[in-house]
């Protein structure tokens, strides 16, 4: 948490030194609301708001024709690779494991070298297997077809 409360204050920093160009967002690597969740919705615990917000993000990141090009491919990875894994993170706190590890499993494809994020992983899996073996409900049949 100590994490995004730095790059929150850095980020307040940076918009009062700055003046905001209008194609700034698209001249960087990471879209206007992946920095919006980092820095205001994660740190005040807003996950679901700051779900809304790397969806966006995703969505903006994977649209932008500009970095496509090949001399943005490698930024490009890494910055999807950070957006799927910051998913992975709010999906985990909105306590959606299987979607939290299908982000980060995205994220391991784009970027293999990331231990925190395999590790993340391998706690939400082990905590998958705890609550599967814990559940005490009775299975039940549905017949779909007369």
């Amino acid at each position: 948490m100590k994490r995004f409360e730095e790059a929150a204050k850095y980020y307040s920093t940076y918009q009062t030194n700055y003046t905001k160009d209008p194609l700034e967002i698209t001249r960087r690597a990471y879209p206007e609301p992946y920095i919006e969740a980092i820095t205001q919705s994660i740190p005040k615990k807003e996950y679901q708001s700051a779900f809304k917000k790397i969806v966006e993000a995703e969505k903006l990141h994977t649209s932008n024709e500009e970095i496509t090009d090949f001399s943005f491919k490698k930024k490009k990875k890494k910055a999807l690779s950070n957006i799927l894994s910051l998913k992975g993170y709010v999906l985990s706190k909105l306590n959606k494991p299987n979607e939290a590890s299908q982000a980060y499993e995205q994220s391991l494809l784009i970027n293999n070298l990331q231990p925190d994020i395999e590790e993340a992983l391998e706690l939400l899996t082990n905590k998958t297997s705890v609550d599967i073996l814990s559940d005490k409900t009775a299975p039940s049949l549905k017949i779909l077809e007369p």
